[in-house]
């Protein structure tokens, strides 16, 4: 199970009630990546989720169609740059079967809400000057793979996430 601290405009628009989140039970996340941020973006007309990870402030881009599937979206764009960041096999999969039950939750109940919430405005920044048509979601995941590898002041991405991954599950089955 993951928690999926969202943006009170995304919770509205999967029709949730924050105040009913916020009375729910303490989740606790069981991947090895820990929870996710959610915020609702639009950019020249168009609508995207951009989702950032507590834990190593990796970030991924989704559309906003159907916002219900939220969860497969975050899934298969996980599974697919991890799998450009060239983590073993084993890993992903047995890391994206634990975004198969999501808990929602708002920013604001999470401990690292306003860090995480800060670090996505820094990368809706780029999105907003290039323009979110000008890349495909699985475009601007690899961008900011590589944005955080060559990045001051962040560990090369692809090994933060790869040892995590790897603590978790070990090496090849």
């Amino acid at each position: 199970m993951i928690k999926l601290c969202c943006t009170q405009q995304i919770l509205k628009k999967l029709k949730l009630d924050p105040v009913a989140i916020k009375a729910q039970e303490p989740v606790t996340t069981t991947s090895a990546l820990g929870d996710w941020y959610a915020k609702y973006i639009i950019n020249e007309r168009q609508h995207a989720i951009v989702m950032v990870n507590d834990r190593t402030r990796m970030c991924l881009v989704t559309t906003a169609n159907d916002i219900q599937y939220l969860p497969q979206r975050l899934e298969a764009a996980l599974a697919e740059t991890l799998q450009y960041m060239d983590v073993p096999r084993h890993a992903i999969e047995q890391e994206v079967v634990h975004y198969r039950d999501v808990c929602y939750t708002t920013t604001r109940a999470a401990p690292e809400g306003r860090s995480v919430v800060s670090t996505i405005t820094q990368f809706v920044v780029p999105i907003e000057n290039a323009g979110l048509t000008s890349m495909t979601p699985q475009e601007w995941n690899h961008y900011f793979v590589n944005w955080l590898t060559s990045s001051n002041g962040y560990q090369r991405i692809g090994v933060l996430v790869r040892k995590q991954l790897l603590d978790a599950y070990g090496d090849a089955p």
